[in-house]
This record gives structure tokens, C-alpha cells and sequence, in this order.
């Protein structure tokens, strides 16, 4: 496939899709922030514990990270949303 059909592939998918807001405050900007989770050394055999650095996008106004931006494996309270904001 070459750039022109990539592009024109990409333009399609964009007039498809539907913008997503912020569920706290519906601003529709975010920005990538890091969870941070640790792993004990006896789960990965390493002789210290491991933080794993997991991407998620939380709202520019309000720092909050919608549901659907928290990994399945975990979820982020509130309290931990507002822990990601600046």
C-alpha cells in the first residue's frame, strides 16, 4: 500500500469516528500520562522489586483518565486519577 492510500485510508477512518470528552469534565484534549505499578521480586525473580511505567491519557483541564483509558488489568479510582494530574 502506498502513502496516498494510507492517507486516504486514514482520512476515511477519521470522518467515521466520534470524539471522546472527558468524563468529569468534557473537555475533549488529553495528554499521556504513566501509572506507575510495582511487581514484587518474588513474582518476577528479580532481586528487587520492578515498577512497570503503564501509559494512559488523562483530560488536559482536569487531569481525570476515563474508564476506557484505564488498562483492564487495573483500574483507576478517582483519587488515583487525580494522583496522575500535574
Amino acid at each position: 500500500m502506498n502513502d496516498n492510500q494510507q492517507m486516504l485510508m486514514i482520512q476515511q477512518y477519521l470522518k467515521d469516528s466520534k470524539g471522546v470528552s472527558c468524563e468529569k469534565c468534557n473537555h475533549h484534549l488529553f495528554v499521556e500520562k504513566f501509572a506507575l505499578r510495582k511487581v514484587s521480586r518474588l513474582i518476577t525473580g528479580s532481586p528487587s522489586d520492578t515498577v512497570i511505567p503503564v501509559p494512559v491519557f488523562a483530560c488536559s483541564a482536569c487531569g481525570h483518565v476515563n474508564s476506557e483509558f484505564a488498562p483492564k488489568e487495573f483500574s483507576l479510582t478517582d483519587e488515583a486519577s487525580d494522583q496522575i494530574s500535574d
